[in-house]
Parts: C-alpha cells; structure tokens; sequence
C-alpha cells in the first residue's frame, strides 16, 4: 500500500498538468478572512492577529498540513487597511511544500446603511519538493520492494512564482429579525474574489511545474455570502440570540469559467450565535465531475467565540477570538484517511493607533460593526 501511494505521488507531480489542482479550502473561513477575499481585510479596528491550522487526513500518507497567520492594520481616516499574510503547506511523504508571503491593500467605500470593500492580495509563493522520498516503479522487486536503482531522471526541486488576488464585497444591513418585536437589523455580506489572477491570462509568472512544463496555478473564483438574522423573542437585557447561515462555493480550473472542466466545491452551513459565541454545522461536497464519479464529502462541526481581555470590560479594547472545527469524512476517502481538524485563533487590540495619526474621517457615513463577522 505504502509504495503504491508513492508512486501515485509521483503520477500526480510529473502530469499534473492534466489534472485539476485545489487550493487549500478551510471549513472556518470566515476565521481566516482575507486568504477567503482581500477585500475583507482589516474589518476589524485597530490591529488584529490571527493564525489558523488545519491537519488533513493524517493517516494517509501524512496527509496535508496548513498553517496560516495574518497581521492587519485598520486606518480608518484613509478608508483603508494593510495586512500582511504568511502561509505554509505540505502535502503527503514527498513533503511537497508551498510557502507564500503576502502584502494586502483593501479599500471601503463606506454608506449609510452598507459598506463596498475592495481588495487586492500581492505575493510570492515557493514550492519545494523531496525526490528522495519517491519511490519508482523501476525501483521494485515483487518480493523484496525497493532494491533497484531507478533510471527517472528527478525534476527541479524548487520553484518560485509571484501570485495576486483581488476581491470585492458588499456588507450591509437590513430590517428583518425572527419573532415579534423591533429587534436589530441584520447583518449581511456578498463578496466575489479571484485567485490566482495572472493565470486567467496565461502569465508565465504562475508557472508551477518541476519538470518545467507550462503548467500555470490555475485560478479559483470564490462566491461568499452570510447574514446575521436576530431572533427578536430572545432579546432582552443587552443580551442577543441570532442565527447565521453561510454559504461559499469554490470554481477553480485552468478556465474556470468553463464550467464542465473545473473543479467545483461548495460549501452550505449555519451557526447559531449568543454573547459572541457560536456553535454551527455545515455540510461540504463536490459538484460531479466526470458524472457518476464519487467526491469525498464531510459533515463539519464549529464551536467558538471572543473573549474579552481587557481590564475595562465596558469597553471592547482587547478581545481574543478561539474558534475549532473538525470535519468527518462520509464518501470518498472516508473515515480511513483520518479526519480533518481546524484550530483558528485572532487577537485584536481597538484601541491600536492608526499609522496616519487620525482616526475616522468626519463623514456620516461609517464603517459598519464588523465584530461578529467571523
């Protein structure tokens, strides 16, 4: 079993250039927010840190380890926010690796009642590869396994390319609330991102092959949206009851808008929120492709929430956000390969002063309370 996942291994580097590959996809991605769209970086004021690990189907073959963590700055004045993205991922025994730093620019065009954001993501990203942790099929005696000295030739070991994002979202708020009673307004997001934008036109730049094929990271289009209704009949003292259902869906090829030769994940959940902790499910699949094929899809279950940290507890100075998820295979690969585990932290400091020395412009119009968009 070992070997024959080696050398699978080894089919999927040498032509992987007839193949579609994914990004990595986290079940928390509101947890992770501008790895999901640029334009939802720095919503929170002040400056934020957060980091996030997934640990993938560990049992086969290693499986897939991502790490990721951001810095943001919010400045207000300038209708703007900064952030800087490190993230790092290994795939199976050949310790396929990739690593990318990131600078992110967003920009909000702010309303009465909703805010127009805008994000562009600039990075470089590196991808290495062990070749001595592959075994061949020259390599192979029937009863012996690996004894023979292979003829293949090994391919690059390092590559390294520059990557951009960008992305856009609406967030806004309207009147509507479960139960009898004024209640709040609820709170609501559409956003569109595309990554990986060189690739949409061919760039070179995006070239990820080790055998030096022109093969391109091909682009991914991801399609966001969320509310944040209020159960009206549940309020009362300060205290509030809400439920939040989300959607997102992933299209990424080397065309991705040629919808029959992509790779399609959608991802459909809801969370229920008190006192800014939440728990929520969620169900993730594949759209088919080819037909009658089957995808590898997963239940997920999310629990979390911000704690206060500051000494002032009437004010929102300092809170720290700890949020888990674990999804449990049912198709596919299934529970054979291990399940796959999320652990997302974030920091955030309001009070932080912004580099330009000035707070919010003097405008009527705001930035919307972003705090339980997670």
């Amino acid at each position: 079993m070992k070997y024959s996942c080696t050398l699978l291994a080894v089919v999927l580097v040498i032509w992987g250039q007839s193949l579609f590959a994914q990004d990595p996809s986290f079940t928390q991605f509101y947890a992770h927010r501008n790895y999901l769209n640029p334009a939802l970086t720095g919503l929170d004021p002040g400056l934020s840190f957060s980091a996030i690990s997934r640990l993938q189907w560990l049992r086969a073959d290693r499986g897939f380890r991502t790490y990721a963590a951001t810095v943001e700055l919010q400045e207000p004045y300038l209708r703007s926010a900064f952030g800087l993205s490190l993230l790092h991922n290994t795939e199976g025994i050949g310790n396929l690796a990739t690593t990318s730093v990131g600078l992110t620019y967003a920009y909000t065009i702010p309303g009465r009642n909703n805010n127009l954001h805008f994000g562009l993501s600039a990075r470089w990203a590196q991808k290495t590869l062990d070749w001595s942790k592959f075994i061949f099929s020259d390599q192979l005696d029937p009863i012996q396994g690996p004894i023979y000295q292979s003829s293949a030739t090994p391919g690059l070991e390092r590559i390294s390319y520059f990557d951009v994002d960008f992305g856009a979202v609406w967030r806004f708020n309207n009147n509507f609330s479960i139960g009898r009673g004024s209640g709040s307004k609820a709170r609501s997001m559409i956003g569109l991102a595309v990554h990986h934008l060189p690739g949409i036109f061919g760039s070179p730049q995006l070239r990820e092959s080790f055998q030096n094929l022109n093969t391109v990271v091909p682009p991914r289009l991801t399609l966001h949206m969320g509310t944040i209704i209020p159960v009206a009949i549940f309020q009362g003292g300060g205290r509030e009851l809400a439920i939040s259902p989300n959607f997102k869906f992933d299209i990424q090829g080397e065309n991705p808008l040629d919808y029959s030769q992509s790779l399609k994940v959608y991802s459909i959940g809801a969370y229920i929120l008190y006192e800014g902790f939440y728990v929520g499910a969620s169900y993730q699949d594949k759209v088919p492709f080819p037909s009658g094929t089957k995808n590898t899809n997963a239940f997920s279950l999310m629990l979390g929430g911000y704690l206060n940290t500051s000494q002032r507890s009437s004010q929102d100075d300092q809170q720290f956000f700890l949020g888990f998820g674990v999804d449990i295979n049912t198709t596919g690969l299934g529970v054979a390969g291990g399940n796959v585990y999320e652990l997302a932290l974030r920091y955030n400091i309001s009070s932080f002063p912004p580099l330009s020395g000035r707070g919010r412009s003097g405008s009527k119009n705001r930035f919307l309370d972003c705090k339980d968009f997670f």
